[in-house]
């Protein structure tokens, strides 16, 4: 119960700070449980609540599984705490992890360990929670920290079992010092205040670290990596553009009044069909190439005009 008490008082005390508890819950603001049904909370208490038990459980008739729920919740609970939480002999840093809570002052920076030293569900790397963060490590990617909304993203994703794998670098500034991001085994989380923490990964991430990161004329992604609507490609939607993917025609990116036009003509669904290429130079203006013809932006009218093959 003791220990219960104090996982609540931790996730309060992001809730009085403002911020949303380690898995995303915070009053007003809509979530899943994993019943799985929709939950508004009113007040700070439920949203702790939910945070350590999220399940509606046997109230859950409507919208999920009924079988788990009062004392079986109860139980279910405390005995993962009795199997998998080092409770005998305290909150454990060793080898690596203590040595990066060290290197990176992680009093200061993460605060006391919550849990761990513990196995990662996939068996491959050890993790330990702290008040602020994480350190998740494997052999082939050592220690590496991960916290704030960096790690609500990487949670909600699904940790390691994600499609992003184990952080291979620490939380760090991004070059135009706006934003904060880590790099992962397949892919990238970045967050901004402005545009929150989205992830990018595989070949639109690769088109984006070409055309030169946030400092690219994209800027930041203001969305996850997303299945487009008729389902053939993927997405990521930026600040001032976007990078469109399909297994024929790679990723491109779409950016400024060509996407503008685009947009309006019914995206991926419009007679155009997906880029091909991304926006290039051509006299008196800009033009992007699409797999059924050309979007042209002239410079003398400040206009788009489209051309089919």
């Amino acid at each position: 119960m003791e220990c219960g008490a104090a996982k609540i008082r931790n996730y309060l005390k992001d809730l009085d700070a403002g911020r949303p508890t380690i898995s995303g819950w915070k009053v007003g603001v809509t979530k899943q449980t994993l019943d799985p049904c929709t939950v508004t909370p009113a007040t700070k208490a439920t949203a702790a609540l939910y945070t350590y038990t999220p399940w509606v459980g046997a109230y859950a008739s409507q919208c999920g599984r009924t079988s788990v729920g009062g004392s079986s919740l109860v139980t279910a609970v405390f005995t993962r705490y009795r199997s998998e939480y080092n409770w005998g002999s305290g909150c454990v840093l060793q080898g690596e992890i203590k040595a990066k809570y060290d290197a990176v002052n992680g009093h200061a920076l993460l605060g006391a360990c919550q849990a761990g030293e513990l196995a990662t569900p996939d068996t491959v790397g050890r993790y330990n929670h702290f008040e602020r963060g994480s350190i998740y490590w494997t052999p082939a990617t050592g220690a590496r920290v991960v916290m704030g909304s960096i790690r609500v993203k990487w949670e909600q994703l699904g940790w390691e079992r994600s499609v992003l794998g184990y952080p291979i670098t620490d939380e760090m500034t991004t070059p135009d010092t706006v934003g904060r991001y880590n790099h992962f085994e397949q892919g990238s989380i970045y967050w901004t205040p402005e545009t929150g923490a989205h992830e990018v990964h595989h070949l639109i991430r690769e088109k984006w670290a070409a055309l030169g990161w946030e400092k690219s004329p994209l800027g930041y992604p203001t969305t996850d990596e997303m299945t487009t609507p008729d389902t053939v490609g993927r997405y990521n939607h930026f600040q001032n553009g976007s990078i469109y993917w399909t297994p024929t025609t790679g990723a491109w990116a779409v950016h400024g009044l060509i996407r503008d036009k685009w947009a309006a003509l019914g995206w991926e669904r419009s007679p155009l069909g997906y880029p091909v290429s991304d926006e290039y130079a051509v006299t008196g203006g800009r033009e992007s190439e699409f797999q059924k013809g050309y979007l042209t932006w002239s410079s003398a009218t400040n206009s788009v005009s489209v051309r089919m093959k």
